[in-house]
């Protein structure tokens, strides 16, 4: 993010799927109408419920939110990633030791439960409607000052550095997830993912159905729109390259994939962001 301290998207998503990531920056996520989400931190697989708030503060802690069965109702996805060392610089402060410890407990990634989300919603809801930069900073702090109070929140993942467990348990299907993850962008041939896994086409497609729950070209369609909400809601840079950016190979292509997966056009889903602000 270079000289970026925050970086806040807010965003309606329908045919839910977050794609699992690593990054740099700690980030916070809150969703909004969540029942039905799986989330995934690390090893840790669990429901959601109406409101999910969770922190992640490890570079090399996967983690990833799935809808498996969409629906027509969209789920509210607001992000705050920032740096580490906004709080660092704040050096041995005593008012911001308790924040200090939650980071260090997000390093396997935590759980709020519903009343710490409460108490923070009136902010995670307006933080974004924010006109001066200052307030939403602010405000920010307020929010990691206030969650670091609660003493109900639970620790995620037994790593702080493991990758998002969404391949089932199986060594197989994880090698063929990540190359997926890595290669989204080209062209991904069922010849190539059996020749990772070591077993014939046929075994590979079996097995991945029955670890992750959906076929293999369900599994790749997800994971290239996860990618493409992530660029249409967060930039402004054309449908098209959008189209090309995240693997499909022609625009009328990816517009009818994404109608169908996520039961509207690109175009209506960048129209229905709230809105990404980052501050400096």
């Amino acid at each position: 993010m270079g000289s970026t301290h925050l970086h806040i998207s807010d965003r309606l998503r329908r045919g839910f799927a977050y794609p699992a990531r690593c990054h740099e920056e700690c980030e916070l996520v809150f969703v909004e109408n969540a029942s039905g989400v799986r989330r995934i931190v690390g090893d840790s697989v669990e429901m959601a419920g109406e409101y999910d708030l969770v922190l992640v503060c490890s570079s090399e802690l996967g983690h990833a939110w799935v809808k498996d069965i969409p629906e027509c109702c969209d789920s509210r996805v607001l992000s705050i990633r920032f740096q580490k060392e906004i709080v660092d610089k704040f050096g041995d402060d005593d008012k911001f030791a308790p924040i200090k410890l939650l980071m260090e407990d997000a390093r396997r990634g935590v759980a709020f439960p519903v009343s710490a989300i409460m108490s923070v919603y009136h902010m995670l809801d307006t933080i974004y409607k924010e006109q001066e930069n200052f307030y939403s900073f602010t405000k920010f702090l307020a929010i990691l000052h206030e969650l670091s109070k609660c003493r109900g929140y639970r620790i995620l993942s037994s790593s702080p550095s493991m990758k998002a467990n969404t391949f089932g348990g199986n060594r197989k299907v994880q090698a063929v997830q990540e190359f997926i993850e890595e290669n989204y962008k080209s062209e991904i041939r069922l010849s190539t993912l059996a020749e990772i896994a070591g077993i014939s086409d046929v075994a590979l497609s079996r097995l991945f159905k029955a670890k992750v729950g959906k076929s293999l070209s369900d599994y790749i369609i997800d994971v290239r729109l996860g990618y493409a909400e992530e660029l249409l809601c967060e930039t402004d840079i054309p449908v098209s390259e959008v189209s090309s950016e995240c693997g499909f190979n022609n625009l009328s292509n990816f517009n009818r994939i994404f109608k169908k997966y996520r039961f509207c056009s690109p175009m209506e889903l960048r129209e229905r962001r709230i809105g990404v602000k980052k501050i400096v």
